[in-house]
């Protein structure tokens, strides 16, 4: 793993109970569960949440925001590769 990618996550696990904690609110504003069978977060939620974000229609954290930014780079990594 690169030295970037370790520094960047402070909190490993920390957006998944987020995830969880908000379960409920995101089924009802997504219109899916937010989770896959095997208990993964979807990528398709993340992504759909930043979109949320940048049309204005829902609030976010900062840090919230933030750790969505590093699961989407790190998704797309892992997809690169």
């Amino acid at each position: 793993m690169s030295s970037w990618i370790r520094e960047a996550i402070k909190r490993p696990g920390a957006l998944t109970t987020w995830f969880k904690r908000n379960r409920k609110k995101l089924k009802r504003l997504l219109g899916y569960d937010p989770f896959t069978r095997k208990g993964d977060i979807r990528d398709k939620a993340v992504r759909d949440l930043i979109k949320l974000y940048k049309a204005g229609k829902i609030r976010l954290s900062k840090t919230i925001l933030r750790r969505l930014y590093l699961a989407r780079t790190l998704q797309r990594l892992r997809r690169r590769h």
